[in-house]
């Protein structure tokens, strides 16, 4: 029996919606109205529409180690397992990043 995560699809979903926002700039014109209006709308889109991408490719790195962690067909065991924790691929991506 496999248990689904349901609250990661509606997560995956509400992040792909505000990628979408952000590339449109749907709400900009909020910025013409008042100055303050303009404070929230740069908070928004600069604080909470760019963490969309890392916290979808979170999600999803995450929920493919959760269902396939490593097989031996896909990657070959190696002697050191320190290399096959999905934390060391995790520090990699934020290092690299």
């Amino acid at each position: 029996m496999r248990r689904h995560i349901s609250g990661f699809d509606y997560l995956r979903a509400f992040f792909s919606i505000l990628v979408v926002v952000w590339h449109t700039q749907a709400i900009s014109f909020l910025k013409e109205i008042n100055y303050y209006l303009q404070n929230l709308v740069n908070i928004f889109y600069y604080n909470i529409c760019l963490l969309a991408v890392p916290v979808f490719l979170l999600i999803s790195l995450y929920l493919f180690y959760k269902n396939k962690l490593i097989s031996q067909t896909s990657f070959p065991k190696k002697e050191n397992d320190e290399f096959n924790s999905p934390i060391w691929y995790l520090d990699n991506y934020w290092y690299s990043v």
